[in-house]
């Protein structure tokens, strides 16, 4: 059977400065995994040249789940994720959503608390 492909984002305002959570986001490509080890898989920067998109891949039960931080523009950031699905997990789909992009503003609202400390 073939997968259906859906991608899925939020944006989150952040009130510290973009370079200073940038550097923040590059360092979770270990923070990340320390913290929530069974979420994070990895988090890598796909492509060298362009130093503002961070691949995240979540845990083995979702490894067709993979997402991408992007630098903050005008204090927004973005947190966009694809994955793929069988046609009947459609209501399955919408649960996952919803839930990594829970996750997603959590992760990316504490850090801008940090950073505001």
């Amino acid at each position: 059977m073939a997968f259906v492909t859906a991608n899925a984002g939020v944006k989150v305002n952040i009130k510290s400065q973009p370079d200073a959570f940038w550097t923040h986001i590059q360092l979770s490509t270990n923070w990340f995994r320390v913290a929530v080890p069974d979420l994070y898989t990895s988090i890598v920067l796909p492509d060298p040249s362009n130093s503002a998109v961070r691949t995240v891949t979540y845990g083995q039960s979702t490894q067709h789940l993979q997402a991408i931080i992007l630098y903050p523009n005008d204090k927004w950031v973005e947190w966009n994720w694809t994955y793929n699905y069988f046609p009947e997990d459609q209501k399955n789909v919408i649960d996952l959503d919803a839930e990594i992009a829970e996750i997603a503003v959590k992760t990316l609202a504490k850090l801008d608390n940090y950073l505001k400390k």
